[in-house]
């Protein structure tokens, strides 16, 4: 403290100044004078070892809020985790800045929607983890833009339908993960523009049919699980044009009659998931 200020600790304002504070504490005057550190982003205050210029930031497990704009100062990122958070909403602009972001974490969180614009400017994204919440609904283009995305999961959420343009825009997807959601049906337009599809899982839903045609158009496929579903029969001919399928899982089903198998299928799980019936099996073919 300046000479000229020892042992005052009150200084008075000026005659003709408002009196709102007759009086006003020096340190604290002093306080507003300084100059203001400047603010550390969440990253650098929350992220576990997280260090300024880091690509990798993560903020699991911290039950954090997230305003708008939180990471815009923070475009140097490719990796953000916010899983286990109880998140229970976003901000439509709450990515904006994150530009070479290519994996996002959102999973084990209470997200019931999102905003359908959420992911614009994602463009690099290739990750996107929304596994366990509680999304009953996707809005339709709520993808669009992800051109590079080849990893998405949805299992462990309330998914009841799918719109069938949800994936239009996502020309590289390579494995789309929809377990353990309450899904009844699908429509064949859904999946038919995903020509990369290699892996779709598709356990523990509430399917009772599927259409001939869903699996056209998906020839790359080598992994497609079926498993605990209501599927009881399905069409003769609707893994036609799957030769690449390596693994098919369906067991938990209450089957009593099977279609045409594809022909370089190597396992083949009908009883069980330890039990290969690819040699098996003596179930009757189902009519077309």
């Amino acid at each position: 403290m300046p000479k000229c200020f020892s042992g005052i600790l009150y200084l008075h304002l000026l005659d003709g100044l408002p009196l709102l504070f007759p009086a006003i504490p020096l340190a604290a005057l002093l306080f507003l004078a300084s100059p203001s550190p400047a603010l550390a982003n969440i990253c650098e205050e929350l992220g576990k070892g997280y260090k300024s210029g880091d690509t990798h930031c993560d903020l699991s497990h911290k039950e954090i809020s997230l305003p708008p704009r939180t990471f815009e100062d923070l475009s140097n990122l490719k990796s953000l985790d916010l899983s286990n958070n109880d998140l229970t909403e976003l901000d439509s602009n709450i990515f904006n800045g994150l530009s070479d972001l290519e994996d996002l974490n959102l999973a084990d969180n209470e997200l019931k929607t999102l905003p359908p614009d959420i992911f614009n400017g994602l463009n690099d994204l290739e990750k996107l983890n929304l596994t366990s919440n509680q999304l009953k609904r996707l809005p339709s283009g709520v993808f669009n833009g992800l051109d590079n995305l080849d990893w998405l999961s949805l299992e462990h959420n309330d998914l009841y339908s799918l719109s069938v343009d949800l994936f239009n825009s996502l020309t590289n997807l390579e494995n789309l993960y929809l377990s353990k959601n309450n899904l009844s049906n699908l429509k064949p337009e859904t999946l038919n523009s995903r020509s990369d599809l290699e892996l779709l899982g598709l356990n523990d839903n509430k399917l009772s049919t599927l259409p001939e045609d869903i699996f056209n158009n998906i020839s790359d496929l080598q992994h497609l699980g079926l498993k605990g579903n209501e599927l009881s029969t399905l069409p003769r001919d609707i893994f036609n044009g799957l030769h690449n399928l390596d693994q098919l899982w369906l067991h938990k089903n209450p089957v009593v009659c099977l279609p045409t198998l594809p022909p370089n299928l190597t396992w083949f799980s009908l009883t069980s998931p330890d039990t290969n019936s690819l040699y098996t099996y003596k179930y009757p073919s189902c009519e077309k």
